[in-house]
């Protein structure tokens, strides 16, 4: 049936300028010229969707729109009235019509990263959909861990910007992005890492916090009720998880650095024994010489 439904989508491609059609409970828009590329792209989301809902526990139903661009132009006028979390160019996700507008996958240059772009935003509009006041770290968190956003190259970063100070706790990250940009980054590692910890250290803590959720509970009571501290008390155990975890990444870093380094400490000292035995070699050829001339 949902081929079908293709094959006369881009039937009528030639007479349409725009076309709406579902995959599965996402609403689709997109110009007919883009029909597949949009089919492709929403086909991907419900099945990512899904993977994330069964890591969470919950199965909420919801009116979710996916609105594809036809191009450059029309992405950026339609992000300028999309809610304040659009960190990413290639998408971004409005609350209040719960729509999610995406750039043309023609303009992106690899699709693997516009699909987790993709789920990314879904995940927003899923916590937004649990707890309408969900703090700003938990939805960057959520978005950044579960979208696969948590890379070993972004815990590095992490590192390095903690090092500098360059980080807020989760207690300030509650509504406001931090007025620098440099520290954005920051702030996606260090929810990411705090929603990390709940999932896998609170497992059936977390599970039961969802369920909260999805009973219409608010974030914070939910979270005081699921983890037995509240938020704030989160916040300095967190921060206290965190210097561990920066102490353990700076040992594994040098470690690393240490262990990369024998190999070329192995090239140098053999490079330095065959220049000393070269020397002797040529000491002893001259004590030589000298033992002819002598004879």
């Amino acid at each position: 049936m949902r081929l079908l439904l293709l094959v006369w989508m881009l039937l009528c491609a030639g007479f349409l300028a725009s076309i709406t059609f579902d995959v599965d409970e996402i609403r689709v828009e997109a110009s007919a010229d883009d029909s597949t590329a949009a089919w492709q792209l929403a086909h991907h989301l419900a099945k990512d969707a899904v993977a994330v809902q069964r890591k969470l526990g919950v199965y909420p139903s919801y009116p979710l729109t996916l609105v594809v661009a036809s191009d450059n132009a029309q992405y950026q006028d339609l992000v300028k009235s999309a809610a304040p979390i659009i960190e990413f160019s290639e998408a971004a996700y409005q609350f209040s019509s719960r729509r999610m507008i995406v750039r043309n996958p023609r303009d992106v240059k690899q699709y693997s990263r516009l699909r987790s772009i993709v789920l990314h935003e879904y995940i927003h509009s899923l916590v937004h959909y649990l707890w309408a006041d969900a703090p700003l770290w938990f939805h960057e968190g959520m978005a950044v861990y579960f979208s696969g956003g948590l890379t070993s190259r972004r815990e590095l970063n992490f590192m390095s910007n903690y090092a500098a100070g360059n980080y807020l706790p989760l207690q300030q990250m509650t509504k406001n992005y931090p007025e620098s940009q440099l520290a954005w980054e920051s702030l996606y590692a260090y929810s990411a890492l705090a929603v990390k910890y709940l999932a896998t250290r609170h497992k059936k803590r977390w599970f039961a916090f969802f369920a909260r959720g999805a009973s219409g509970e608010s974030f914070y009571t939910s979270f005081r009720q699921s983890f037995y501290f509240t938020a704030q008390g989160f916040s300095h155990q967190f921060e206290a998880y965190a210097q561990s975890h920066f102490r353990m990444g700076m040992i594994f870093a040098v470690s690393a650095l240490l262990w990369a380094c024998i190999p070329l400490i192995l090239v140098i000292g053999a490079i330095r024994r065959k220049f000393i035995a070269r020397r002797i070699l040529l000491r002893w050829q001259r004590e030589e010489e000298k033992e002819s001339e002598r004879i």
